[in-house]
């Protein structure tokens, strides 16, 4: 934590420059990995993930208000 103050002078605000809003992305990722085969780790960790993004950026059909 004193490392953060002691830049801040020359850094800014360490929201500008750190990457704890994408902390609980490593959680995710953890989760995909541990149901992954290790034959297929690499395949299935992307497909999983891919996968993951794409049916975040589906509209919920039960939230859909016409």
């Amino acid at each position: 934590l004193i490392h953060m103050a002691q830049r801040s002078g020359y850094l800014g605000n360490p929201r500008s420059y750190h990457t704890y809003h994408d902390e609980s992305l490593n959680g995710i990722i953890k989760l995909i990995a541990a149901s992954s085969h290790r034959n297929t780790f690499g395949d299935t960790v992307h497909y999983k993930f891919h996968l993951m993004q794409v049916l975040a950026d589906q509209p919920n059909a039960t939230n859909a208000r016409l």
